[in-house]
């Protein structure tokens, strides 16, 4: 005798077998795209994300593609920073190194003092100085043979053309840290050519740069605040419409039908509703009003108590009250409510960000220079922004 299944009972285990293969398939796959994900955020913290990858992550994760590809830029831009700096270092190192050896030649020059060994002490030296103008990218003509003074102007000269040239640099493509190392070159070269009238004209050079510097961060600065208010506002109008549009879900084991908002849909899917049809029909409920507003951007800089009142930590106090000042600003200007709270908080953090690159600057000055550049930095921040950012 057959030991066939019960009627209808074939079909059912059947049904529930190729319903728990799609399910482990649908598992996989969410995964699967959460490792790519995943592997696609760490090349964005080291800035090597291409086009593929954005695409990707606009497809699969919308919500997170904005600030990822700010990190991937801030990242890159890091990245050439530091390779930058690394260049500079090479090359100042090299005109140390440089005038340190020719120093040395001309000092064990006098065969008188220091004899025949003198001689060939002073013509390694020299060969040792014409390695280091090659790490600057530069050749250094020079030989023993040639008097003491003769080299000495060589030098002189030599350093002089480093300076234009570097100097040329930066009125072409000017970075705080590229015009931070022309003014030690040019500080250097100053303290062995006092009263030299090149070293005023080369001076104003130096400010005309700066100057230019200042005008094109703060043009970029204007953009990049510009194309992230309009980010903001095209995410605000995207959760505003997701708000209002309502959605019919239905419950499969009773026949159920409520109608619910458009983020509610991924709950009520996961409970097992079934997509029962649309309604275009907009609710208010849910707005955010500017009063929901004010306070939901004073929790972004505290936490609630346990009576229900905001409590903002005293390092982010003068950062909230610039947020909100900025807030207050949009709403003149009648901005959506939801689209300015990312605004405000968005602005409050560039300007933290750019006293934080002008203090970076500041640093890699010497001395008095320093001590001058973080003092103007700090008084320029606190007369714009009513405070100096930690």
């Amino acid at each position: 005798m057959l030991n066939l299944p019960q009627p209808g009972l074939a079909t059912g285990i059947l049904r529930k077998a190729w319903g728990e293969s799609i399910d482990d398939k649908n598992d996989k796959e969410t995964a699967r795209t959460r490792m790519i994900g995943n592997a696609l955020l760490q090349q964005a913290k080291e800035g090597n994300m291409n086009d593929s990858g954005f695409s990707f992550l606009n497809e699969n994760f919308p919500e997170m593609a904005g600030s990822i590809k700010q990190a991937n830029e801030k990242a890159k831009s890091e990245n050439v920073l530091r390779l930058e700096k690394m260049k500079l270092e090479k090359i100042e190192l090299g005109g140390k190194l440089f005038n340190q050896k020719i120093e040395a030649s001309i000092k064990f020059s006098d065969e008188a003092v220091y004899g025949e060994a003198g001689r060939e002490f002073q013509k390694a030296a020299l060969e040792e100085a014409k390695t280091y103008a090659k790490m600057m990218g530069k050749e250094f003509n020079v030989s023993a043979a040639m008097d003491a003074i003769d080299i000495k102007k060589a030098q002189k000269k030599f350093n002089f053309e480093v300076l234009q040239e570097n100097i040329k640099g930066i009125q072409s493509g000017a970075t705080p840290e590229r015009i931070a190392g022309v003014e030690r070159n040019l500080s250097d070269f100053a303290s062995k050519n006092k009263g030299d009238p090149a070293i005023s004209m080369m001076e104003k050079q130096i400010a005309t740069a700066k100057t230019r510097l200042a005008k094109e961060t703060e043009r970029k600065e204007n953009l990049e605040t510009k194309k992230a208010e309009e980010a903001r506002s095209k995410q605000a109008e995207i959760e505003k419409e997701n708000r209002n549009r309502k959605i019919k879900m239905t419950n499969p084991k009773n026949g159920r039908t409520v109608e619910i908002s458009a983020t509610q849909q991924q709950a009520f899917e996961k409970a097992g509703w079934e997509l029962g049809g649309q309604s275009k029909t907009p609710s208010e409920k849910g707005e955010v009003t500017w009063t929901t507003a004010t306070n939901n951007l004073s929790k972004r800089f505290g936490s609630q108590d346990a009576m229900g009142n905001i409590i903002i930590t005293k390092e982010l106090q003068d950062k909230h009250k610039l947020s909100q000042k900025k807030l207050v600003e949009l709403k003149k200007q009648g901005m959506d409510p939801l689209e300015a709270i990312n605004t405000a908080e968005d602005y409050a953090n560039k300007v933290e960000e750019k006293y934080q690159e002008y203090m970076k600057a500041a640093k890699l000055k010497r001395g008095k220079d320093r001590q001058e550049a973080e003092n103007k930095t700090r008084a320029a921040f606190k007369k714009k922004y009513g405070y100096i950012p930690r």
